[in-house]
This record gives structure tokens, sequence and C-alpha cells, in this order.
């Protein structure tokens, strides 16, 4: 009776090594696969690992919206420099497929209230479609879409000044930095000051980095720091309006 109890102690110690042995495997294996794959908690339950190399989403559709409460622009206009505060939005939602990947991005801006210059409103609203190649390059779009601006409104003795046009660029988007992080640029040709008097050339330039504060169930809360500048020619002097964004929002980049 002893020696069978001492037999199945022994047994039960090697079992015990042997699947604690498999433990420390499976868990080696999954560290070397999160380093190499992205992981993803379906609603199943259920971990995927991704191939970061050839997909960095699991969902087909990436979306976000945001709310900027911290904007703040420096403007240059006929050599007299300005300094506003406003609130601004913006909204993207991205469709991704095995070849193709096709998105939109709006943004809208008020600057309200001002700090150096002429007491005057500044507004703006855009809406972009990017489409990219999963195949050639994931990350470099095509920028096709069109924008509104208005500048000096509410100013009695100058003229409100606003500017309409198609918008033509390239940008990069969806770049990944860090465990959350993600680049977005664009650079952009306002072919309206073709068709305008005053404006003898225009460009926009937008540069924003957004990163996941908390995950949720369902979506994630969104922080975004960034800058946006407009630069037209009027009669060969410049006007310049720079804007920088602190945004929060919700968005799932999953």
């Amino acid at each position: 009776m002893v020696k069978q109890e001492a037999e199945n102690k022994k047994a039960a110690e090697r079992q015990a090594i042997e699947s604690h042995r498999q433990q420390v495997a499976e868990s080696k294996i999954k560290q070397d696969l999160s380093k190499t794959y992205k992981t993803v908690n379906t609603t199943s339950g259920k971990k995927i690992y991704l191939d970061q190399d050839f997909n960095s989403h699991y969902r087909t559709i990436t979306w976000e919206a945001l709310l900027g409460l911290g904007n703040v622009s420096w403007g240059l206009d006929d050599g007299e420099s300005s300094v506003k505060y406003g609130v601004s939005g913006a909204a993207s939602v991205f469709f991704r497929g095995e070849s193709w990947i096709v998105g939109m991005d709006a943004e809208g801006h008020g600057m309200i209230l001002s700090f150096m210059g002429t007491p005057s409103v500044n507004w703006g609203a855009e809406a972009v479609g990017v489409f990219s190649s999963a195949v050639l390059n994931k990350y470099l779009g095509l920028r096709l879409g069109y924008s509104f601006m208005g500048i000096e409104y509410g100013e009695q003795e100058l003229p409100a000044f606003s500017f309409q046009t198609p918008v033509v660029g390239l940008g990069l988007h969806d770049v990944k930095l860090g465990e959350t992080g993600r680049l977005k640029m664009g650079i952009d040709y306002y072919a309206g000051h073709l068709f305008a008097d005053t404006i003898d050339a225009a460009l926009g330039f937008n540069l924003t980095v957004t990163s996941v504060m908390a995950k949720l169930s369902d979506f994630d809360i969104h922080f975004r720091t960034g800058i946006r500048d407009t630069l037209m020619i009027q009669g060969g002097t410049p006007v310049n309006d720079v804007r920088l964004i602190l945004a929060f929002g919700l968005g799932n980049y999953e």
C-alpha cells in the first residue's frame, strides 16, 4: 500500500512538471507571436494574430470622430499678425479591401476669439476622399476633395474674404507610431486660385498624431495633437494661417 502511494505521488509530480513545461512553452510561443503579429480579441472572445506587415487592422472598416476644444491659430495677412482661439471637429471612415483602401476625411473649424490682431472670425470646412493601393503602398494615398474657408468675418473696416476650392494632394495615413499612435499627413494643392482674381496660389498642409487613451468593448477613446496650415499668395503678399489642434474623441482602429 505504501509503495503504491509513493508511485502515485511520483506520477502526479511528473504530470505536474510536464504540465508546467507545457505552459512555459505555450507562453513563450505567445510572446514570440506578439512580437511579430498584432493580437485582436474578437466579439467571440477568441484571440486572432494578424500579420502586421500585411494588414494592421482586424476590421475592414475603421472610423473616428473627434472634437477639438483646444485650437490656437496664428495668422499673417497683409503684414499683420493675429492669434485666435476656437473649436474644431473631425471625422473619418476607411474601408479596407484586399487591393484598395478607400476613405473619407472631414474637418471643420471656427476661430472665434481673438487674442491679438483685429477681432474677427475665421472658419473653414473640408471633405477629402483618400484612395490607396494596399498592394503598392497602403500608407500613401491620393487626396481628392473640396474645401471652404472664410477670413476676417465680423470685421467692420475690412471686407470678409471667402474662398472655395477643389483639393488635390498626396498624403500618408494610418502610419503606426509606438503601440497605439497613428500618424496622418497631407499636402494639398488648392486649384480654386485659378478661378479667383485676387489669389495667385494656394496650398494646404496637415499633420496629426492620434493615440488611444483607453480601450472599450466597441470603441476606443482617442487623443489627437496636430497642426494645419493654409498658405495663399494674394497680389504677391503671403496670407498664412497656422492652427494647432488638441482634440478628444471616439474611434476604432482595431
